[in-house]
């Protein structure tokens, strides 16, 4: 089982590896959206009884391709089945009948729902998008607690 999920992963590195070096004629563009988040991973940004936090994540859109790539966590995401007007406009199948779009260089998910103060399903993203500007300042302020919480 251990040399199976060992193959797998190398099977998969070596495909995104593959995506992010091989050389092309093609146009590749790459867009980083921020976002806030509630650290209990169930509930919006609006409506989180826990601490927020922020994060970033990267998408390489292969136009020529005809697909994107989502790297903001361990392993990157492919997208395949999607169809790309250029880096801010875009809609990929996510699977399951959901989808995953940027409109404008805006991000929208269609499978992320949240959980509102009560604990009741709602229609809010889990992640807020914002500002570059804001990511960075509120990365500080969280970076300090960090450092402040450990004298």
């Amino acid at each position: 089982m251990a040399s199976e999920n060992g193959i797998i992963s190398f099977i998969a590195g070596a495909l995104i590896t593959y995506l992010f070096l091989s050389t092309s004629n093609e146009a590749i563009q790459e867009k980083t959206i921020y976002f806030q988040y509630c650290r209990d991973y169930k509930h919006n940004a609006f409506e989180c009884p826990v601490e927020k936090s922020v994060k970033k994540k990267t998408f390489k859109v292969f136009i020529d391709r005809q697909m994107i790539v989502e790297n903001g966590s361990i392993y990157p995401v492919v997208y395949k089945s999607c169809t790309v007007f250029d880096g801010d406009n875009w809609v990929c199948d996510s699977g399951a009948g959901q989808e995953i779009s940027m409109k404008d260089g805006d991000i929208f998910n269609s499978d992320r729902g949240s959980l509102d103060k009560n604990g009741q399903k709602y229609g809010l993203p889990l992640d807020l998008q914002i500002y570059r500007g804001t990511y960075y300042f509120l990365s500080s302020i969280e970076l300090f607690e960090i450092f402040l919480s450990k004298k």
